[in-house]
C-alpha cells in the first residue's frame, strides 16, 4: 500500500514538472497558459477608482492643455478585468498599421511555407511618408540597397522606419497578387480596410489593443511567430510614451504613432503589452491635440498610473 501511494506521488510529481516545463517551453513574450503560473499574482477586483482618477486627469488636461480627446483600453491579461474610458473612439491609425503589415506577411508565410518570404532580399527605394515623422526613427533603411526581408520586419516595428513598411506593403502586393492577403488580414483583425485612402483609415483602441491579445495566446499566428513578432516589438526605440510610465527592468512590447494633419491637429498612440512578472497586461492609449509634448506626458502620466495601481496589488 505505501509503495503504492508512493508510486502515484512520483509519477504525479514528474507528470506535474514536465508539464509546467513543456508549458513554459522557451516562450518569452506569448502566454504560456494559466495553468503554468496557479499562484494569483495580483488582485483581480474592478479598476473603478483607478478609471475616475484617470477620468479626472484627462478632464482636467482637456481644460488646462489643448488635448481635445483622449481614450484608454486596459486589459489584465491572466484573466482579469478590464476597463476603459473612450475606447470606442476613431482614431487615424497612422504607423500602427506597421503592426497588421507585418502579421500579413507572417500569415502568408505560415499557408506557403515553401516560399520563404523572409529569405528573400529587396531594393528598397522611396515612399511619400518618409519625411513626415515627428519622432525620427533611431535606425533607417538606406534607399538604393538589398535588405532581407527578416530585416525590414524589424526596422519597421522596432524603429517605425517608413521606408521599410513601404517596401513590405509593396512585396505583399506582389507575393499575394491573387488573394491580395493584406485586405484579408485587415478583414480578419476586423481593423481598418487596407485600400481605405490615408484620411478614411480609423481604427479604436479596444479594436487595436485585441492585436496584441492575438499574439499574446498566439490565435492569429502559430507560437513561433507569435513570438518572433513581440520580441520585434519589445525592441522599440519609441520611449516617450507608455516605456516613460513603467520601470526599465520591466519589457514592454508595443506600437506608437502619430499623425500631423490639416489645421495643426495632431495624433499620438502607444499601445501593447506590460509584462508585469507572470501577469502581463495590456494598455493602449490614443490622443488627438495640438503638442506631441503634451500628449506624451499624458500617455506616460496614464501609463505609470496604472503601472502603480497594479504594482500596488502584488499579492506577496
Amino acid at each position: 500500500m505505501l509503495f503504492t501511494m508512493l508510486l502515484f506521488f512520483s509519477l504525479g510529481y514528474f507528470i506535474d514538472k514536465k508539464f509546467n516545463t513543456d508549458c513554459v517551453g522557451n516562450y518569452k513574450f506569448i502566454n504560456k497558459h494559466t495553468p503554468c503560473f496557479n499562484a494569483q499574482v495580483v488582485g483581480k477586483q474592478e479598476y473603478t477608482s483607478l478609471r475616475s482618477e484617470i477620468y479626472a486627469y484627462i478632464e482636467n488636461e482637456k481644460k488646462t492643455n489643448d488635448s481635445v480627446l483622449v481614450s484608454v483600453f486596459f486589459r489584465d491579461l491572466n484573466t482579469g478585468p478590464t476597463f476603459g474610458i473612450n475606447e470606442n473612439a476613431d482614431f487615424i491609425p497612422a504607423s500602427l498599421l506597421k503592426l497588421p503589415n507585418v502579421l500579413a506577411l507572417f500569415s502568408f508565410n505560415e499557408e506557403n511555407p515553401s516560399a520563404n518570404v523572409f529569405d528573400r532580399s529587396i531594393m528598397i527605394t522611396g515612399d511619400p511618408l518618409e519625411n513626415t515623422q515627428e519622432f525620427k526613427p533611431e535606425m533607417k533603411l538606406e534607399k538604393n540597397k538589398e535588405y532581407l526581408v527578416s530585416e525590414i520586419v524589424k526596422y519597421s516595428l522596432a524603429y517605425s522606419d517608413n521606408l521599410a513598411d513601404n517596401a513590405l506593403r509593396n512585396y505583399l502586393k506582389i507575393l499575394s497578387a491573387d488573394t491580395d492577403i493584406l485586405t484579408q488580414t485587415y478583414r480578419e483583425l476586423g481593423i481598418v480596410d487596407a485600400n481605405a485612402s490615408i484620411e478614411k483609415e480609423i481604427v479604436t483602441p479596444k479594436t487595436y489593443a485585441s492585436m496584441f491579445r492575438l499574439l499574446y495566446n498566439s490565435s492569429f499566428l502559430n507560437s513561433e511567430n507569435s513570438e518572433k513578432v513581440l520580441s520585434a516589438l519589445s525592441q522599440s526605440t519609441f520611449n516617450d510614451g507608455l516605456r516613460q510610465g513603467v520601470p526599465s527592468d520591466i519589457v514592454i512590447a508595443h506600437k506608437f504613432a502619430e499623425r500631423i494633419l490639416e489645421g495643426n491637429e495632431k495624433q499620438l498612440h502607444d499601445c501593447g503589452i506590460v509584462y508585469y512578472p507572470k501577469n502581463p497586461y495590456l494598455i493602449c492609449v490614443m490622443v488627438k491635440g495640438g503638442d506631441f509634448t503634451k500628449m506624451t506626458n499624458i500617455i506616460s502620466h496614464i501609463s505609470g498610473a496604472v503601472f502603480e495601481e497594479f504594482d500596488s496589488r502584488k499579492i506577496n
